[in-house]
């Protein structure tokens, strides 16, 4: 793996463009586009939502994205550094406070994970039960301290760690969608839900909630 100097600071780069925009796909996809995705659709007019949905990401996310991507580039830094490097007085405060966002965010993807993971190993043992069994007990709580492990594993191991498990997932990943738009088309009432799901509203879209 290359290294890249910071100051005194030897930061270690990703050793090529197309690991990065794989890990960059992995990460962008994230856990609520397959999980909270679908049914924010089904609740804010199917195709109008996603039209809006698509309109925010190219007209937001993205260059946001692209802001946050260069500006690591630039500097070989962290968000701190990085903002102190463009302002020397508040650029530090803006840099901890994506730090405590994305700490925030963080914690609320934990839980998520720490079901999906549950439900993975019971549907596996064959033992799928409601929602209220599955966090009554303590078995939530182990499987979060897993996901707690396993992440905090592969921050300590960098970048290296982040390359092979985006090679390994976002395979994985990709089977796992098309599988589920597959299976989904032959479920009853298919043709209605893609109706819907290409539908659009011109007055739902341009109302706040969509």
């Amino acid at each position: 793996m290359e290294q890249v100097r910071a100051g005194t600071q030897e930061r270690p780069v990703w050793s090529s463009q197309t690991i990065f925009i794989i890990a960059t796909i992995a990460g962008v996809v994230g856990l609520g586009n397959i999980w909270r995705f679908p049914y924010m659709v089904g609740e804010n007019g199917g195709g109008t939502f996603i039209l809006a949905y698509a309109i925010c990401i190219l007209g937001i996310g993205f260059p946001i994205m692209v802001l946050e991507t260069s500006g690591g580039n630039l500097t070989s830094r962290g968000p701190v550094g990085t903002f102190r490097c463009i302002s020397g007085l508040w650029g530090p405060w803006a840099g901890w406070l994506l730090v405590a966002l994305s700490v925030a965010i963080m914690s609320y993807y934990f839980v998520v994970t720490d079901w999906t993971l549950g439900y993975t190993v019971d549907a596996v043992r064959g033992s799928l039960g409601t929602f209220e069994s599955f966090t009554s007990g303590f078995a939530s709580l182990w499987y979060f301290l897993a996901v707690a492990a396993l992440a905090l594993a592969v921050m300590w191991n960098g970048i290296s760690y982040i390359e092979k498990i985006s090679r390994a997932m976002l395979p994985l990943l990709v089977v796992g969608v098309v599988g589920l738009a597959v299976y989904s088309q032959s479920l009853d009432r298919a043709g209605r839900a893609n109706d819907f799901y290409f539908s659009f509203d011109q007055d739902l879209f341009w109302q706040l909630s969509t």
